[in-house]
């Protein structure tokens, strides 16, 4: 099982990197493979992408990680009631994907990081743009630093490990089932002359009638 954790926070001693640092040690421990990031250590801290280029023709390493993995874990740090500068900008670097769902078939874990008020609207934020990109959310955690970091961040491993454990059969949500259509109506009508659209052809995508019959074929490879 390969682990892929962005934080997004570009302060070296945050919180948020302590978390993802510690999980990744627990992943680590059960023998799984995880790759940890941040935007220091990536040094993601502007938009990088060409739109106008085939953006997969060179990917970056953290890309490549990130397309390898079976789980990801997105580490947010809440900042007035929404994600991190840096946490936008790592998204923004990505933004095409949504477009391709190019995550699918693999499982999505946001963490929420705050201090005093994680409300709905980071949460719905991060856990659609998780969706658009194709990722099944297996579950969303908060984690409040007014309490034990340490017993926080054993429990939600504690309780990542069992829900992978028992789960036995993925269903996509009816958002992914509706929005993979609708990109399918628009793509097969050459409705826009883009980059997405080649990928979509490539890979067969428009054969597929359903996302939920997509997302079983690419967990299967």
């Amino acid at each position: 099982m390969k682990y892929f954790i962005y934080s997004g926070s570009k302060r070296i001693n945050s919180d948020s990197n302590f978390i993802a640092e510690r999980l990744a040690e627990l992943i680590q421990t059960y023998n799984h493979y995880c790759v940890y990031i941040n935007p220091i250590n990536t040094d993601i801290l502007e938009i990088q992408e060409d739109f106008n280029t085939n953006w997969d023709k060179k990917l970056d390493q953290w890309k490549t990680d990130l397309l390898r993995s079976d789980i990801i874990i997105f580490i947010c740090p809440v900042y007035l009631q929404n994600v991190s500068g840096s946490f936008k900008i790592f998204l923004d670097n990505i933004s095409q994907w949504t477009h391709t769902m190019r995550l699918v078939g693999k499982i999505g874990i946001p963490i929420f990081v705050y201090s005093s008020n994680c409300g709905t609207i980071v949460c719905s934020y991060v856990t659609r743009i998780m969706e658009f990109l194709g990722l099944y959310i297996l579950k969303s955690y908060k984690i409040n630093l007014s309490l034990q970091k340490e017993d926080s961040i054993n429990r939600v491993f504690l309780d990542i490990t069992n829900e992978i454990t028992k789960l036995k059969h993925i269903t996509v949500s009816q958002f992914q089932n509706e929005i993979f259509l609708n990109y399918k109506e628009v793509f097969k009508n050459n409705l826009f002359n883009r980059i997405e659209q080649k990928y979509w052809s490539n890979e067969s995508i428009l054969s597929y009638n359903s996302f939920q019959e997509y997302y079983e074929e690419k967990r299967k490879n």
